[in-house]
């Protein structure tokens, strides 16, 4: 069956102000936004991104092809994670996204690229492999760049498509990914597949999904 205002197909990410709702329909290519968190069950959806209706599956590559992570910023941004492109979908303002396609693309050149580590053997300090997660901080934003086992922060938040990251966690160096031999082994310096991530005040909290383990981060003080 075609989606419709209420369903929804392998949703895997959510996101919440306290008052409205995000909700990333993964299988369905599209986000979803609710006005006011639902209090019944088959509750209708009041808008939708990456879509012009909501019976749409079909997709374009200027829209998100496997939206995974949903997250605001604290001035009404909004960044996307599309997993299957290998890049974050960045908007200055959450509110034109229903009508508008994204401001700002990380981790590819452009709109119309799709290649892991930007058709790279190896990564650097703008490609992205499997990325599964964001989160704003302060002016800028982190992204769980998963498949380069690796998280990288960019700041201040892009305002220009194919950004250079400005520091990395869980790598020795922007050119190290996954393939090499320390991120095998679980230690204090490396991540493997981090996941998840989750910031309150100054405290990061990651997902270090291959350790099989949480790891958290002092960012500031």
């Amino acid at each position: 069956q075609p989606p419709t205002q209420r369903s929804l197909n392998w949703p895997y990410g959510v996101f919440s102000d306290g008052q409205r709702l995000w909700i990333a329909d993964t299988g369905n290519r599209r986000v979803l936004f609710f006005e006011q968190i639902p209090t019944e069950n088959y509750s209708l959806a009041d808008g939708v991104i990456g879509k012009d209706s909501f019976t749409e599956r079909d997709y374009d590559q200027v829209d998100a092809i496997w939206p995974y992570s949903v997250k605001l910023g604290p001035k009404g941004e909004l960044a996307i994670v599309d997993t299957q492109y290998y890049r974050v979908l960045l908007w200055q303002d959450w509110h034109t996204a229903f009508e508008k396609k994204a401001d700002v693309v990380i981790g590819q050149a452009d709109m119309d690229a799709n290649g892991l580590n930007q058709y790279g053997l190896f990564p650097s300090a703008n490609t992205l492999s499997w990325c599964y997660d964001s989160c704003f901080y302060r002016e800028g934003i982190w992204v769980a760049d998963t498949g380069n086992s690796r998280v990288l922060w960019f700041d201040p938040l892009p305002l220009e498509s194919n950004p250079t990251a400005v520091q990395v966690l869980g790598k020795k160096d922007f050119k190290t990914g996954s393939e090499n031999l320390d991120t095998i082994f679980g230690t204090e310096q490396t991540l493997y597949w981090p996941f998840s991530l989750c910031i309150d005040g100054d405290t990061m909290a990651l997902a270090d999904t291959g350790n099989h383990r949480i790891v958290f981060y002092a960012l500031k003080g």
